[in-house]
């Protein structure tokens, strides 16, 4: 059976053919939480279809043409859907380096990582939409309508691999699927047998291997999850640590309520000193009531009624 053997950086990654159905849902959950993958899914595929020869199985063939069939029918559609809510074409004024798909190296995992999906971190294999706001920024175009918030007139479509393209591409690997499928009938026999039984999905591997004999070996296992258990209990250096980190969660605590019994003494005191000044204030305007009448009373009695005034604000008894 075939196979490619990439080496990224420190990586070595041996990839099946077998492997493609796998590798397209790995990259859809790398794509849900936003994390880079190793190498492009799309890449693989696409190189995959240009070393057609080394292809020796109608069932990874047909696999390799279903996947192709997947991603193009994606493109294609959310490309139209662009165009038509107003998202510029440049591909006829902008020409970019064309992919090479001849083979997985180090120079073109470098340039695959330029071409980031600002949101889920997909690379923008065969296109990518920007925005005239940002010289760096880049969108698959599943997601361009998260990349920020100017209008859709102000973005503009970068492709690397065109329709045409893409579909000879598959096209190629169609009629190839073909050829293998007719000479698998004219051989019969067994070999026939199995790979129509791969085929139809009835001898497809969907555990990894040794699944089953772990199953096996550990049917009757009861997991402990008493207090007893050593799974329920930190080790001898973790006890300390989590004495430790309790402790601080306590202190802290403590602090807090002290801050908030401050706070609250100080607004009950605010309030004492508020009250108190009403009722001097209250006394202040009765005492200025009590003298403004006075005075007028002084005015027109005389000598001894200001003599009377002064014996009650000091409070004698007249």
């Amino acid at each position: 059976m075939g196979h490619y053997l990439c080496i990224i950086g420190n990586r070595t990654n041996f990839i099946l053919f077998s492997w493609i159905s796998h590798g397209a849902g790995a990259s859809e959950r790398y794509r849900s939480f936003a994390r880079p993958a190793v190498f492009s899914q799309d890449r693989l595929t696409f190189t995959m279809a240009n070393h057609l020869e080394e292809q020796k199985s109608f069932h990874t063939c047909k696999l390799l043409m279903e996947e192709l069939k997947r991603v193009i029918d994606e493109e294609m559609r959310l490309r139209n859907k662009l165009k038509e809510e107003g998202v510029r074409d440049v591909t006829e004024h902008v020409k970019l380096p064309q992919n090479k798909v001849d083979q997985l190296d180090e120079e073109s995992a470098d340039y695959d990582d330029k071409r980031l999906c600002h949101s889920c971190k997909h690379i923008c294999f065969f296109s990518c939409v920007a925005c005239q706001c940002s010289k760096s920024k880049v969108s698959c175009l599943r997601h361009s309508h998260y990349m920020c918030r100017c209008p859709v007139e102000n973005r503009y479509m970068m492709v690397w691999s065109t329709e045409k393209e893409m579909k000879a591409v598959y096209e190629r690997v169609k009629k190839y699927a073909g050829e293998l499928e007719s000479k698998l009938k004219e051989e019969g026999g067994e070999t026939n047998k199995s790979e129509m039984k791969k085929q139809d999905g009835k001898d497809s591997e969907t555990q990894a291997p040794g699944v089953s004999e772990d199953a096996k070996r550990h049917r009757n296992y009861k997991v402990d999850l008493s207090e007893s258990s050593p799974l329920c209990k930190l080790p001898r250096n973790g006890q300390k640590f989590l004495m430790d980190l309790m402790n601080f969660a306590k202190r802290k605590l403590s602090e807090v309520t002290e801050v908030k019994c401050d706070v609250m003494a100080k607004k009950q005191v605010e309030k004492k000193v508020e009250k108190s000044t009403e009722g001097i204030e209250g006394d202040v305007k009765g005492i200025q009531t009590c003298l403004g009448a006075s005075l007028v009373s002084v005015e027109s009695h005389g000598e001894d009624a200001q003599t009377k005034v002064l014996r009650v604000v000091s409070g004698e008894h007249i």
